[in-house]
């Protein structure tokens, strides 16, 4: 009872398939930029970029899928992708509007060296950290 090669052929020969498989590059950025949103602790910037998302793009593209096509998965899938489309280019300018610049990529390094100044090429990502204060150590007596 396997389905034939010309209906498997035809189901992914679908808009829903389309729409997926279209994705998948914007999804990668998302989930990477994702990653560097977490390394540089925006979680408040995160929070409000869903909650503008989901608010302003995600929400009102599925009321308008579901009004066009009640009972399609595509309508749910469409409004995601919006929702990922939106989630990708808000952190597009949160890395690279606010934190890029700072890293000390680009210019800021090519400057830094022209101007004999010592830099490492550590950002907030890779900065040295604080030396912490020595613990006492536990003695076990027995």
């Amino acid at each position: 009872p396997h389905p034939s090669r010309a209906s498997r052929r035809a189901m992914l020969h679908t808009p829903l398939w389309t729409l997926l498989c279209a994705l998948q590059p914007v999804n990668a950025l998302v989930f990477v930029y994702d990653g560097l949103i977490y390394a540089v602790r925006a979680f408040g910037f995160l929070r409000n970029a869903l909650l503008l998302g989901v608010c302003c793009t995600f929400a009102p593209a599925l009321a308008l899928a579901k009004t066009l096509s009640p009972s399609s998965l595509l309508a749910i899938w469409a409004a995601k992708a919006a929702l990922n489309c939106w989630r990708c280019g808000s952190a597009l300018l949160l890395i690279h509007v606010r934190h890029w610049p700072h890293w000390g990529g680009g210019r800021a390094q090519a400057s830094a060296q022209a101007s004999g100044s010592h830099a490492t090429g550590t950002g907030p990502l890779l900065a040295p950290q604080q030396p912490q204060q020595p613990q006492e150590e536990r003695r076990s007596y027995g």
